[in-house]
Formats: C-alpha cells, sequence, structure tokens
C-alpha cells in the first residue's frame, strides 16, 4: 500500500491544465442598509445570525453589559 507522499509524488501532472483564477469584479456596493434590512435582528451594524439561545442586551444596557465581558 502507498503513503500519501508516494502516492502524491506517482501522480501524472504534465498533462493537467493549471487552475486559473478569474479577476474579481466588483460589480455594485454600498449596499449594507440594504442587506441589513433583510436581519431579524441588528446590532450595530451587524447580523445577529442565528438569534441564539442568549438574548441580547437592550441598547440601554450595552455599555455595562460590555464591560462586564472584558473582565
Amino acid at each position: 500500500m502507498q503513503t500519501r507522499r508516494e502516492c502524491a509524488n506517482s501522480t501524472q501532472t504534465d498533462t493537467r491544465r493549471p487552475l486559473y483564477l478569474r479577476e474579481d469584479t466588483v460589480t455594485e456596493g454600498y449596499c449594507a442598509e440594504a442587506i441589513l434590512s433583510n436581519a431579524k435582528q441588528v446590532v450595530e451594524e451587524y447580523f445577529i445570525a442565528p438569534p441564539g439561545n442568549i438574548p441580547l442586551p437592550k441598547k440601554e444596557e450595552r455599555d455595562s453589559f460590555l464591560q462586564h465581558s472584558n473582565r
């Protein structure tokens, strides 16, 4: 039985074409508002996905919540 290295070394690659990646072209942008409008819940311009089983703090409670998380 061949090891992985032996198998890789014995693979014929001279007849294979190289893989060429296409250029990425940005066709539209600045659509964060439209994308976030699909979210069930948003905090500070971020999706909350999935909602999960831990409730997020209300906006008034967020500062104290974040201070406690840095300990």
